[in-house]
């Protein structure tokens, strides 16, 4: 079990931490974290992007979209995270909960992945996309799902969890903070 560098995320496997490690490097430019709620995933998310970009300032570098937010309001993001590439500023995009979003904004969102696959790799934004669930049923989130690094995010087990919080690790607490489960399960270790 391999615990990041930063923000006291701890990857639920050995395979999870090589496919982030492998994108944090440029390996590959899409990420998409999987796993049931409380996991952990949309902190670990963001703590890679962080890491990707080597900056705490993630207003200028990282664009978040919800999978819950309307259509009307992933179309407004993704206008905005075109601009920003086009111009350079944005470096990595979130789209958290995919699951959650509409057909009409999943293809909006296909339609943003397919334009950005033409630009030269290097000139690619880096994506990380979370969900709750696979939706196999879905044909426009199988052509995305299809074409990203897939990392099952489960939580570690329980004695993993346990070494890790009461480590003498700095980093625990923003752990506990940023995972609920992880915190419900500390109390039921004790």
């Amino acid at each position: 079990m391999a615990k990041l560098d930063l923000g006291g995320v701890l990857y639920p496997s050995t395979i999870a931490k090589d496919a982030c490690d492998a994108f944090v490097r440029g390996d590959n430019k899409h990420l998409m974290l999987c796993g049931a709620h409380g996991t952990g995933k949309s902190f670990a998310a963001y703590q890679i992007a962080l890491k990707l970009t080597e900056t705490t300032d993630s207003a200028n570098d990282i664009v978040l979209i919800q999978g819950t937010d309307t259509a009307a309001e992933i179309s407004s993001k993704l206008a905005q995270l075109r601009l920003m590439t086009i111009t350079g500023k944005c470096k990595v995009a979130i789209i958290d909960e995919l699951d959650s979003a509409t057909t009409a904004a999943m293809k909006q969102i296909v339609s943003f992945y397919n334009r950005d696959e033409k630009r030269d790799y290097k000139d690619r934004i880096a994506m990380i996309m979370t969900e709750n669930d696979e939706r196999p049923g879905n044909s426009q989130y199988q052509k995305l799902r299809d074409r990203f690094q897939f990392v099952r995010w489960d939580l570690p087990a329980k004695d993993e969890i346990k070494k890790h919080l009461v480590s003498s690790d700095p980093d625990k607490d923003a752990c506990v903070d940023a995972c609920r489960s992880f915190r419900d399960l500390e109390r039921s270790l004790k």
